[in-house]
């Protein structure tokens, strides 16, 4: 990530392990940036590599899936 505008050169991201979900590991990656607002345009690219390298690898976000029961009140 070191090549996108506003990134610190000299830093690595953090990744850190914060929860099991229903149907996932969640994960928090944190970013250095310049200034402050550097962090959007940071985390889009981030994002839009990580969704790119998740299709090249096939790899699926699972979704949770609900099946709810509604019982009928009349006889």
């Amino acid at each position: 990530m070191n090549d996108v505008e506003g990134a610190k050169k000299d830093s690595s991201p953090v990744v850190r392990c914060f929860q099991f979900g229903p149907s996932s590991v969640d994960l928090k990656v944190y970013f250095s940036g310049e200034k402050y607002g550097d962090q959007h345009p940071i985390i889009d690219e981030f994002v839009r590599r990580l969704h790119k390298r998740y299709q090249s690898e096939n790899i699926e976000i699972p979704f949770p899936i609900r099946t709810l029961i509604h019982k009928n009140e009349l006889p």
